[in-house]
C-alpha cells in the first residue's frame, strides 16, 4: 500500500515541477550560440576529412589499376598456356 502512495507522491512532485517550469518561463531547447558552435565543429571536421577522403580515393584507384593489370596478366598467361600454337 505504501508503494502506491509513494508513486502518487512522485507523480505529484513531477507535475508540480512541470507547472513551476512553465510558470517561470523555463524552456527546453538549444540557444543560437550552441547551434552555431555545433555547426562550426562540423565544418572543422569536414575540412579535415575531405582531403583525407580524396587521398584514400586516389589510393583506391591506384590499387584497382594494379589489380586489373594483374588480372589481365593472369588471363593472358592462361590463354597462352591453353593455346600454345597462338604464339
Amino acid at each position: 500500500m505504501m508503494a502506491g502512495n509513494l508513486q502518487t507522491v512522485i507523480l505529484m512532485e513531477r507535475n508540480e515541477r512541470k507547472r513551476m517550469m512553465k510558470k517561470n518561463g523555463a524552456q527546453k531547447g538549444f540557444t543560437l550560440i550552441e547551434l552555431m558552435i555545433v555547426i562550426a565543429i562540423i565544418g572543422i571536421l569536414a575540412a579535415i576529412a575531405i582531403p583525407m577522403f580524396s587521398a584514400y580515393r586516389n589510393k583506391s584507384y591506384i590499387a584497382a589499376i594494379i589489380s586489373d593489370g594483374k588480372s589481365a596478366h593472369t588471363a593472358t598467361v592462361g590463354y597462352f598456356l591453353d593455346h600454345p600454337c597462338a604464339v
